[in-house]
């Protein structure tokens, strides 16, 4: 028993760093030209179930799949809409596993880690290190998966499983719910169909309580990915839920069909499946087809209801919505005056984000450096976005004066990133420092006071107030001699400070210094901009 649980925990633990290390790398690889090929593929409905249904007769795992849409979501390489038809696809092309014999996934994604692993140290490949990373984390997700599978599925090999379905075999109800609770301890909803299955081949079953077997299967499947997305937020979590309801919704329907032709003399799905070729065996494993074709037809019938009532229960995340281009879109390079305009406005959004910083700062409440991360996280995402589109409009002839307007957007793009990984630095540095006597007083007046900077600096740049301009050229500019003086005054005046407290100080007013410098070479661009504006 506890080399089965070790391999659970194993597994576990495998299925979420793999999942981490995709979704990662998939944002590092996802440039706009392949999100626009991307979408191209998948703009149709049913291109999009067609791709669906071959990743899921290939992945085997709808667990592994889900996962791997929520990577490609996040890197900005689908949409909600798009997504759900790929689901449905795939699960269609995963029920077909049922009719086949399986493939040994793990013995593949054992030859994938290998040979991603020997290439992620191959300095020569460091171009395709984002890829070759994102294809070690999928690899790592299915290994982790398969040792789930493999360590909980021979716990419902044992006779005590069959045991379990041959006693509740006189309930419906209650088959429906042995088969769902096995589901969710061998992570996987075709074994224990098959096992029902097996059972209906050797006489122990009837072809009713097989049938119902098959839908608890399937409901079982949904918590399974239940457990696994506790995590998730926003539009990650809306992939998640649908998923969850496509298995719910076909039970929903073909259940209560079911009672109905047990108590009447109407031809539904247990006579249907009698008209099939082959025997009982192959008859049910119609049933596991008909049951994921019944939940594709629901899902292209409620596309876009679907879509909207999960927007409306898990809305995006702040983090999600700050980390997207809200005025860059993919036609405006047909106009390149008015796209330099909105490159303007989605810099002037960067900016923004300064703030930001400061409000964490102040809020006790918050845990540890997670929101900082977070926030950093969404700045690079958004400037990653806004620097490829700079680049492909660089790609194309413009007049002189473009030229001159894109090098100001490239300055300020490259001060705007160096302002904010300074801004990240010094709020770790403050979160993390000791925070007693005169050094908490010291980072708090840090704090209000480059706040006080940068709400000026938006005011300036955002806003474009001839005052805030003004008055952030006094403040711009060298500090050296002011950082030297505060760490001079601090370091002998107060023998209470210990060596953590003392490095901590550095650290600071280093970065304060920084800060300064970067702010004026910012300022002086910004006021050639406008120039030239």
């Amino acid at each position: 028993m506890f080399v089965l649980l070790s391999g659970i925990v194993g597994g576990l633990g495998l299925f979420f760093a793999g999942v981490w290390l995709l979704t990662e790398n998939l944002k590092r690889f996802a440039g706009r030209r392949l999100r626009r090929a991307i979408v191209g593929w998948t703009r149709h409905p049913l291109i999009a179930f067609s791709w669906g249904a071959l990743a899921g007769g290939i992945a085997q795992s709808m667990s592994v799949l889900v996962f791997v849409l929520v990577g490609m979501l996040t890197a900005g390489l689908l949409t909600i809409r798009s997504t759900l038809p790929i689901i449905a696809g795939a699960n269609v092309g995963a029920s077909v596993l049922v009719l086949l014999a399986t493939l040994n996934m793990k013995l593949v994604m054992l030859f994938v880690i290998g040979a991603t692993g020997f290439a992620i140290a191959n300095e020569r490949l460091s171009r395709w290190q984002p890829l070759i990373a994102a294809l070690f984390g999928l690899g790592i997700l299915f290994l982790g998966i398969a040792t789930l599978q493999e360590s909980a599925v021979p716990l419902v090999q044992q006779p005590w499983a069959a045991q379990v379905l041959e006693r509740v075999k006189d309930s419906f109800l209650l088959v429906f719910v042995a088969a769902a609770g096995l589901t969710f301890l061998a992570q996987t909803s075709t074994a224990i169909s098959i096992l029902a299955i097996a059972l209906a081949g050797a006489g122990v079953f009837s072809v009713e309580q097989t049938i119902m077997a098959i839908y608890g299967s399937n409901f079982g499947s949904s918590i399974n990915t239940l457990a696994l997305s506790w995590n998730l937020r926003g539009r990650p979590m809306q992939i998640a839920m649908f998923q969850v309801l496509f298995n719910i919704i076909p039970c929903l329907v073909l259940v209560p069909l079911f009672y109905i032709e047990r108590s009447t003399d109407l031809f539904l799905v247990k006579g249907i499946m009698g008209l099939f070729p082959g025997g009982l065996e192959q008859q049910m494993a119609y049933v596991y087809l008909l049951f994921n074709l019944t939940g594709a037809v629901i899902v292209f019938a409620l596309n876009s209801p679907l879509s909207r009532l999960g927007e409306w229960l898990f809305p995006a995340t702040a983090s999600e919505d700050n980390s997207r281009l809200h005025y860059i879109h993919d036609q405006a390079l047909v106009d390149p005056e008015t796209a330099l305009d909105l490159v303007d406005l989605e810099q002037n959004r960067l900016v923004k984000f300064f703030t930001k910083y400061f409000e964490h700062l102040r809020d006790d409440d918050k845990n540890g450096g997670s929101e900082l991360t977070a926030l950093h996280n969404s700045f690079q995402a958004l400037a990653k976005e806004i620097d490829g589109f700079l680049d492909e409009f660089g790609e194309t002839d413009h007049d002189h004066e473009l030229y001159d307007r894109l090098n100001a957007a490239l300055n300020r793009q490259r001060l705007l990133l160096g302002v904010e990984d300074t801004l990240h630095q010094l709020a770790q540095a403050i979160r993390s420092g000791p925070g007693l006597g005169s050094m908490n007083r010291f980072n708090q007046n840090v704090i209000e006071a480059l706040d006080t900077v940068v709400l000026t600096l938006e005011g300036a740049v955002v806003d474009g107030r001839p005052s805030d301009q003004k008055r952030l050229g006094k403040i711009a500019g060298d500090r050296g001699d002011s950082m030297q003086r505060i760490r001079s005054a601090y370091l002998t005046a107060d023998d209470h400070l210990n060596a953590e407290s003392k490095l901590n100080l550095l650290k600071v007013t280093n970065l304060c210094q920084r800060f300064f410098m970067l702010l004026s070479e910012f300022t002086q661009e910004d006021n050639k901009d406008r120039e030239v504006g």
